[in-house]
């Protein structure tokens, strides 16, 4: 009897150390749906597409948090679910006056715990009257961060940051530059931009981008993609080593491709931590929704 309880310990166990670890999805995320079915009294939405933002709070395996139309800014609906493994399972009930919609996400995150895919099983009613649909969904972290310089490995001459740490190598100011995103990054739509904080001021800079990740010493800093690099747009750094890059992307953007963003600034001087005379902020990735 005690050889059998032992034995269905263990079993229980193993059972439940093969259990898949809960992704983590809380934080803000860009939402692009398109319906693709639906009801009688829905078919003249077939078609139609949607942009909202979602701010999700995650507990263990307990999601919730908000949704807002990214396109309008109005305010959609409470979020509810869980999410186990890589399975997000959300339900966010729509009320305008007069009617409701009841809206069911099955979505599956991918390997990097950034992007999901799936469908918005959706019903419709106005207490009279009810139809259903589907949409395909799409969706991407905002703020897709990589290539902090928080590591001794990540810098040519040990000028890395604290760990845990936001930002590029520590540059002759003693800061690591950092790239910020802002707005929508929507074909159709939208307006991206990107700035810098933290750079050498009044100096030149240079916003990149490539299609691939990397992790590479260089000059004074990090760079962090290519295959290959692009160069997108020429700046200078203000008095405080701020700079700004506005929404002028080059055509033709493709949608659900994902590009990889980083900036390079001139760092002149004895003051250059590794004697190269420039330096990088940290990356950004992108997912360009239509």
């Amino acid at each position: 009897m005690l050889r059998r309880s032992i034995l269905s310990a263990l079993f229980s166990l193993v059972a439940f150390s093969t259990l898949p670890a809960e992704a983590q999805v809380g934080g803000h995320w860009r939402v692009y749906a398109r319906t693709t079915h639906a009801g009688a009294l829905c078919v003249p939405q077939v078609g139609d597409e949607w942009w909202y933002d979602f701010s999700l709070l995650q507990a263990g395996n307990f999601v919730s948090g908000s949704a807002w139309r990214a396109d309008t800014g109005v305010y959609f609906g409470p979020v509810s679910g869980s999410v186990v493994g890589n399975a997000l399972n959300l339900t966010i009930v729509e009320t305008l006056v007069g009617q409701s919609t009841t809206h069911s996400f099955a979505l599956t995150l991918d390997a990097s715990n950034e992007i999901f895919t799936g469908t918005d099983n959706w019903v419709w009613t106005n207490g009279l009257l009810t139809c259903n649909g589907r949409d395909t969904v799409t969706g991407a972290r905002a703020e897709r961060r990589f290539c902090s310089a928080d590591t001794p490995s990540a810098c040519p001459c040990g000028n890395h940051q604290p760990a845990g740490s936001v930002g590029g190598c520590l540059n002759s100011t003693g800061n690591g530059a950092v790239l910020h995103e802002s707005g929508w990054p929507s074909i159709s739509w939208g307006s991206y931009d990107l700035s810098v904080t933290g750079a050498r001021p009044n100096q030149p800079c240079l916003l990149l981008r490539g299609s691939s990740k990397i992790a590479i010493p260089f000059k004074d800093g990090q760079l962090c993609m290519g295959s290959p690099t692009i160069r997108l747009q020429v700046g200078m750094t203000d008095a405080i080593g701020g700079a700004s890059f506005p929404g002028v992307w080059p055509a033709p953007l493709v949608p659900f491709t994902t590009a990889h963003h980083q900036v390079w600034y001139r760092d002149p001087g004895p003051g250059s931590p590794c004697g190269q005379g420039s330096n990088f902020t940290d990356a950004l990735s992108v997912m360009w929704l239509p």
